[in-house]
């Protein structure tokens, strides 16, 4: 196709006005931070350093996906990722786990099997194999049992 002067330049002038469109909506659609990217990027500035570091004995992120929202939220807030967890609000935080497990929080069915009630406790006697105190003393001031229970033993 031969075209003449004055076309070609219109044509050209079409085309670059067409080109400028297309690359201006390519860079509005990108500089609207979806949610999805938003929390990526915060995993990225705050998680990212040590969770995807194999030299770290923090979980990869395949099992981050694995945990619970309930738990990482519980992590970043009063648990072991709580000074990491700091700079975050509690809907970052919530964010956050649900962007990772791909679950919603408290979705998730409660533990099978949990027991409904103490199995121990750490007044009174007890010799269950845990100490009697939080420092794990196997001392039992009050045992429950005296010499004379023992006293056709030898």
């Amino acid at each position: 196709m031969i075209l003449r002067s004055g076309a070609r330049s219109r044509f050209m002038l079409i085309l670059a006005g067409t080109i400028m469109m297309f690359a201006s909506g390519l860079a509005s659609a990108q500089s609207t931070p979806s949610p999805q990217s938003a929390q990526e990027a915060a995993f990225q500035q705050t998680c990212a350093v040590c969770h995807n570091n194999p030299a770290t004995r923090a979980p990869a992120r395949d099992s981050l996906h694995a945990m619970s929202p309930d738990f990482i939220v519980e992590a970043l807030t009063n648990g072991i990722m709580k000074a990491q967890g700091s700079d975050l609000s509690l809907d970052q935080r919530v964010s956050l786990a649900e962007y990772l497990t791909g679950q919603k929080l408290g979705a998730q069915a409660p533990m099978a099997g949990r027991c409904s009630e103490t199995l121990f406790s750490l007044n009174g006697p007890s010799f269950n194999g845990w100490g009697a105190n939080a420092e794990n003393w196997r001392y039992q001031a009050e045992p429950g049992i005296s010499a004379t229970h023992c006293s056709g033993l030898t």
